[in-house]
């Protein structure tokens, strides 16, 4: 094979790849939570100080800072170690719960 041929060969792959990147994630963006609009029932991700934790054994309660206090419901399986003031990554879906919106999380990263 001569180079223009490989040139040609390695441009449309990664023109096909590029495309294949933007079409998965067009499928697969999260929203970030905004308390301001309505998102019930959407899944987001929210980045935030945890200002308040309490453990209840098999769920916990957390209440993030992120633009306003937003409160957080975690179902969890395992113990958590998460120290008022650190910074987490949550992401879930909203719901109302007795006319509150609340993220009930099913993923966390500590940060």
């Amino acid at each position: 094979m001569n180079s223009n041929t490989l040139l040609k060969l390695s441009l449309s792959f990664s023109l096909i790849g590029l495309l294949l990147v933007f079409f998965i994630t067009q499928h697969t963006t999260q929203l970030n939570y905004n308390p301001r609009t309505n998102q019930l029932n959407r899944e987001v991700k929210l980045r935030g100080r945890v200002v308040k934790y309490l453990d209840k054994g098999s769920y916990a309660y957390l209440t993030l800072e992120h633009l306003t206090q937003t409160e957080v419901v975690l179902f969890k399986d395992k113990q958590l170690s998460i120290a008022e003031n650190s910074f987490v990554i949550v992401t879930g879906i909203i719901d109302n719960h007795n006319g509150k919106e609340q993220l009930i999380a099913y993923r966390l990263s500590i940060e």
